[in-house]
């Protein structure tokens, strides 16, 4: 029988003071909406960029029964939006990123990945 097992930690270290620090400093440097994440006006288009990362465990990265093998899973994601308003129509365009970098690795690396999706919405009111 095998399970497998998601272990997520917290950030430690010189980074978690990066990440203080960054939290710190950012909103003297702009105004952070508390509803979400604050957009780049360049003229009529907002861009608002967003980035996450994720750090876990994983037990048996290769779903196997026997001889199973373990893996820290260092996961990013960054993505961006871009809208543009004119009038009544809205045009929007986003991008979402993932990049997957396994710790443990027998194939050569063959389990590290990075995936992109991009998407567009209009809303166009025709006068």
């Amino acid at each position: 029988m095998h399970h497998n097992q998601y272990t997520r930690i917290g950030v430690t270290g010189p980074l978690s003071i990066c990440i203080f620090l960054s939290c710190t400093a950012l909103p003297a440097l702009a105004a952070v909406d508390p509803l979400g994440p604050a957009a780049i006006e360049l003229g009529p288009v907002s861009l608002t960029p967003t980035a996450g990362l994720e750090i876990k465990h994983r037990d048996n990265i290769y779903l196997q029964q026997n001889n199973t093998t373990d893996s820290w899973i260092y996961v990013a994601r960054p993505a961006l939006n871009a809208l543009l308003q004119d009038r009544n129509n809205v045009y929007q365009l986003d991008y979402k990123g993932e990049a997957g970098w396994y710790e443990v690795s027998r194939n050569n690396d063959d389990n590290d990945y990075f995936d992109n999706t991009v998407s567009g919405d209009a809303h166009v009111e025709f006068s």
